[in-house]
């Protein structure tokens, strides 16, 4: 009898071990900290980097350009084009370009345009990783040549030779090995049933050009939701871009950048083929309306800003405001009595969104988790330590 009880005890612990080690396997990975900078002009700051510093950020996805359809030239062409050079404070080990493409441009080019527009692309990709390769050179290795030229120095002309053609040999060696790092290239289009296949033989041609690179695109919600019409990308990984659930068109309250309520219909049970990485929102915006009609979106609206401004805004409920003059703002027409809804996600929220994510998507290896889009005013007003509890959420 003491016998069959321990055989059933060690056969139980072994069940429990088995249990125990498939669960770690199942959800183990390692959490890659991310952020989007955004914007159409590079300024990193001091701030800015201690920031960074703070959050350890080990990778940035920096948009170099966007790919509009130019109707005057019946072709797609580069804007907002992000203005590098081998002089920008650059602290990152790992950069990832980022590309936008209207899909507008997959819609009306032909393959053979695609095929160019794949080469242009490449050309400018191959300089802006040779700019940024530069910029982080330059931001680690400021000041090393100071004391060969500061005033009083008791160096040869020997000694500094030596001394500048060791620095020289170094930065070269400090750029190898930052492009050789550089792996990744990221495409952000929101591609359609009607244009997926234009789209994909876009990213097939890109990776062609850069088949040593990890080529990867972002992925919508309703993209990884309805595999069947949306298709599965040829790339290396995906971005799950988990906000924009919403209309920003509805004349209501409710937020459309991003709720865990809507987005648990997105987030279906079984695994996509590709390795996913996840975005998640730390940005707000104004959605401007005349008499209850959508007018656009005011990017840079500020909540703090408007409840200052009471002498511009009257609050009417919630998150409503009223222009009380005319004005333009961001090239947009404001008239007077034109409403605006402030648009944010509060930490709670995001709480609730990491929590959703982090349970109903299968996520394995090195994941980045990015938050759209770098900003030092929306990284204080969520502040450091929630950032962190949110990275942490995932591990």
């Amino acid at each position: 009898m003491k016998s069959f009880l321990k055989i059933l005890l060690a056969l139980l612990l072994s069940s429990l071990l088995i249990a125990e080690n498939s669960c770690k396997s199942k959800h183990y990975f390692e959490v890659a900290r991310s952020f989007y900078y955004w914007k159409t002009s590079y300024d990193f700051s001091d701030k800015d980097k201690a920031y960074a510093d703070s959050l350890h950020i080990q990778k940035m996805y920096i948009k170099c350009f966007d790919i509009d359809w130019s109707e005057n030239a019946a072709k797609a062409v580069p804007v907002g084009v992000l203005n590098t050079t081998s002089y920008m404070h650059l602290p990152f080990e790992k950069v990832i370009p980022c590309i936008y493409i209207l899909n507008i441009v997959m819609e009306k080019s032909s393959e053979f345009e695609l095929f160019e527009l794949a080469q242009k692309i490449g050309e400018k990709l191959s300089q802006t990783f040779s700019d940024f390769a530069n910029s982080y050179t330059y931001t680690k290795t400021t000041g090393w040549d100071d004391p060969v030229y500061a005033e009083g120095n008791k160096y040869t002309q020997h000694e500094r030779d030596i001394i500048l053609n060791r620095i020289d040999s170094t930065k070269d060696a400090m750029k190898k090995d930052w492009l050789w790092q550089a792996n990744e290239i990221q495409f952000d289009c929101d591609w359609t049933e009607k244009s997926k296949e234009n789209y994909f033989y876009f990213l097939k041609k890109i990776k062609e050009l850069f088949p040593d690179k990890t080529i990867s695109c972002t992925l919508r919600l309703w993209q990884y939701n309805n595999r069947k019409i949306a298709g599965t990308p040829p790339v290396d990984r995906c971005m799950l871009m988990c906000y924009s659930v919403g209309n920003p068109r509805r004349y209501d309250g409710k937020n459309s950048i991003a709720n865990a309520e809507d987005m648990k219909a997105y987030l279906v049970k079984s695994k996509y083929s590709l390795p996913l990485d996840i975005a998640l929102p730390v940005f707000s915006w104004g959605v401007l309306f005349r008499n209850g009609h959508f007018k656009g979106i005011l990017h840079d609206a500020d909540l703090a800003t408007i409840q200052k401004d009471t002498a511009n805004f009257e609050h009417l409920t919630g998150n409503f405001y009223r222009y009380l003059t005319d004005t333009v703002i961001e090239n947009t027409y404001v008239r007077y009595g034109d409403e605006i809804k402030i648009e944010r996600i509060d930490s709670t929220e995001l709480s609730s969104i990491t929590s959703l994510i982090s349970s109903s998507i299968d996520l394995s290896g090195k994941t980045g988790i990015a938050f759209f889009s770098w900003d030092t005013t929306y990284i204080k007003q969520y502040g450091i330590n929630n950032l962190k509890k949110y990275y942490n959420s995932f591990q």
